[in-house]
């Protein structure tokens, strides 16, 4: 770390010298122009011009399909994607052949279009503007799908809706991809971001809360396959539903503790945590019946997710600086 005094210049300003080092690895000479921004949390980035006139600099990638199935493709262009990738290009002689299931890979990232198709190549360009991507925002919209999906989880012994939830599992899974990208972007560019008027801690936290409502959305997908093919009584379904009602109840009071930052409650909720892991196994013991471990070990796993949110709160309180 480079120590400097604080000298003042005049009426209005104050100077500091930078290094050496900083301005010869810049390829800076004096006259040169240089910019200083504010991060959101009180530091002051300096940038040469390219920088700070926000040139970004396109990124391309190639991808051949050949030799790889499909979970290796649908793992390089997500990797491709959250790298802010802007440019990618899947080629390869058996392209033809895993058309229809790449497409539906780049259709499930956001703002990324497919703008040029042979049959052993296809171009897709990304069209995201990082300014106008709000992480609040699209963490209620996350929020607001797991919700809807752990309420009819919950009711699956009167609805199947198991079709449905896979489809808002697929929504989920793509908003997510997007606030991994906007947050490794925001953190190896602060100054590209400061719009967003958010500091780096708080795209961390904004990472931290959308995997876990991601991971407990897709255990919600998990429990509520299993529900049908569990054989309860009318008496077990009560008890099961009861169970899970809490649980719900907890994971809404996790999320506005987070959005209100209430340590409080999140503090309160922690507790609950462990009665309910208590309840779920003493529900197996009760009904030890086919696929009820399965189930209720996948609800203790959510109770564990749920207490991550509320840990990011009470561990993390932003104001506390």
């Amino acid at each position: 770390m480079n120590v400097r005094k604080l000298i003042k210049f005049g009426k209005n300003s104050f100077v500091v010298s930078v290094p050496k080092t900083w301005v010869e690895k810049n390829s800076l000479k004096k006259g040169d122009m240089v910019y200083v921004n504010e991060n959101g949390s009180n530091e002051l980035v300096l940038t040469h011009q390219m920088d700070a006139n926000q040139k970004v600099k396109l990124r391309n990638v190639t991808i051949n399909v050949d030799n790889s199935d499909l979970r290796d493709i649908q793992r390089e262009i997500n990797s491709a994607y959250v790298n802010n990738c802007h440019v990618m290009r899947i080629e390869g002689k058996t392209l033809e052949k895993k058309v229809r299931e790449v497409r539906k890979m780049l259709s499930n990232l956001i703002a990324l279009e497919v703008v040029e198709q042979t049959n052993n190549h296809i171009e897709a360009r990304d069209f995201l503007n990082m300014k106008k991507i709000s992480m609040p925002g699209t963490i209620r919209k996350i929020d607001s799908i797991v919700r809807s999906m752990i309420a009819d989880s919950k009711m699956m012994f009167e609805n199947d809706a198991y079709e449905s939830l896979l489809v808002r599992d697929d929504d989920v899974n793509r908003l997510v991809s997007l606030v991994v990208r906007v947050s490794r972007y925001a953190l190896k560019k602060p100054h590209l971001v400061q719009d967003a008027k958010l500091s780096p801690f708080e795209f961390y936290r904004f990472l931290t809360i959308a995997d876990c409502m991601e991971r407990i959305g897709d255990e919600t997908k998990r429990i509520s396959r299993f529900l049908r093919k569990v054989d309860l009584t009318k008496e077990q379904q009560e008890n099961f539903v009861k169970i899970y009602s809490r649980l719900e109840s907890i994971y809404k009071g996790a999320a506005e503790a987070f959005y209100t930052n209430d340590v409080a409650t999140a503090l309160a909720l922690a507790r609950e945590d462990r009665k309910l892991q208590l309840d779920c196994d003493a529900f197996m013991i009760k009904h030890p019946v086919h696929y009820s471990a399965l189930i209720m070990d996948k609800m203790k796993r959510m109770a564990d997710l749920v207490h991550m949110i509320g840990r990011e709160v009470y561990q993390g309180d932003i104001n506390d600086n």
